[in-house]
């Protein structure tokens, strides 16, 4: 799916932007600390301790570079035909947009189907709507473990325990819920059009003007539940991905096998394991919120009373779409930390960079 060519500029200058702020920031603090203003003081040490690229600024120029990235990689269209077995399409029609398929068909005739079945619906709401739920998301999770940093004196080596990594994910959950709610109504509606529309795409501000706020809102329950295992493995995976590297990759490198090539993929290896442990979970309150935001139920409560009535019960809720489902997080889990270790990398270089460098510097390092 070809960008537009003004997001594309947009996404560009954001980020140069962001990487410039950065620039300009730790030229300030370089100019402080040279003045005798940039000394560590007691109120103040944890603050001065922690890097740019876990700033506000730094989260935010990740939030931009890795919603942008996971959309187009293939998120969209993961996303696209789960949604469409959620809503009750047959695999043929959640594909290909047809009812049935015929018997033999070529890969060029099956390709130009994909292309017609429009499977990036919803790319561009979805887009847009990635980086203020990341932003909500990064920064509700990064400020809650300052707070958590601070109360714990301030040790950066130290690894989070448990319930501080519960409270940072249920922080962040409570926060980015309330974006990604209101993002996905019109996307979901955009989807469950199958081919394309000639009444254009759905977007927030129209589904609020036609059906006001609370239709915008319906299925925050579903949602929250929803998002709450999402970020148990989007940002539960990179303190898996550093227990997993001291504890077992570093102890066993020299006699296991296994430790051996886990070295250097810890991240890849805990992003795909959460995210489609928790990516198959997810579809029971996805389903749920799929069929309240389509207007078929009000609340999730209704949605419950329902579904225990079907036949399987509950279970029904992980079948096909619940494989489709488990696809699209792990992708996206593996995607979006690919995309923002690889800016927080680029955002340490430049803060690293002494003066009289290249800029050329922070991507050949």
């Amino acid at each position: 799916m070809p960008v537009n060519p003004s997001t594309a500029t947009a996404i560009v200058s954001g980020v140069g932007a962001g990487l410039y702020g950065v620039v300009r920031w730790t030229q300030a603090r370089r100019e402080a600390e040279q003045d005798g203003l940039g000394g560590v003081t007691e109120s103040g040490s944890v603050e001065e301790k922690i890097p740019i690229s876990q700033t506000i600024l730094g989260q935010t120029a990740c939030a931009t570079v890795a919603g942008w990235f996971q959309v187009y990689s293939g998120g969209i269209a993961i996303d696209c035909v789960a949604t469409r077995l959620q809503a009750g399409f047959s695999p043929s029609q959640a594909l290909y947009g047809v009812e049935r398929m015929p018997a033999q068909l070529s890969m060029q005739l099956r390709l130009q189907m994909l292309r017609q079945s429009n499977l990036y619906a919803g790319h561009f709401v979805t887009m847009l709507s990635r980086f203020p739920y990341l932003f909500l998301n990064f920064n509700a999770y990064t400020q809650t473990d300052h707070a958590l940093l601070r109360h714990n004196g301030g040790d950066l080596s130290r690894m989070k325990t448990f319930g501080e990594e519960f409270a940072c994910v249920t922080s962040a959950t409570v926060i980015s819920s309330t974006a990604i709610c209101a993002a996905e109504c019109p996307k979901i509606l955009d989807q469950l059009k199958g081919v394309k529309s000639e009444h254009g795409r759905e977007t927030v501000y129209g589904v609020l003007s036609k059906y006001g706020p609370r239709r915008l809102m319906q299925g925050y329950t579903a949602c929250f539940c929803r998002e709450f295992l999402f970020n148990i493995a989007l940002l539960g995976s990179p303190t898996l991905a550093a227990r997993l590297r001291a504890q077992y990759v570093l102890p066993n490198r020299q006699d296991s096998s296994v430790a051996q090539f886990m070295d250097g993929k810890e991240g890849i290896v805990s992003s795909l394991g959460l995210g489609i442990t928790f990516g198959f979970l997810t579809n029971g309150p996805d389903q749920m919120k799929t069929n309240i935001q389509k207007g078929q139920f009000l609340n999730m409560r209704e949605a419950v009373a329902w579904q225990v009535q079907q036949p399987g019960g509950m279970l029904a809720l992980f079948g096909r779409a619940a494989l489709w489902r488990a696809a699209f997080i792990a992708q996206a889990v593996v995607a979006i930390n690919f995309a923002r270790s690889r800016m927080e990398g680029y955002i340490t270089a430049v803060e690293n960079l002494e003066e009289g460098d290249s800029y050329m510097k922070i991507f050949t390092a």
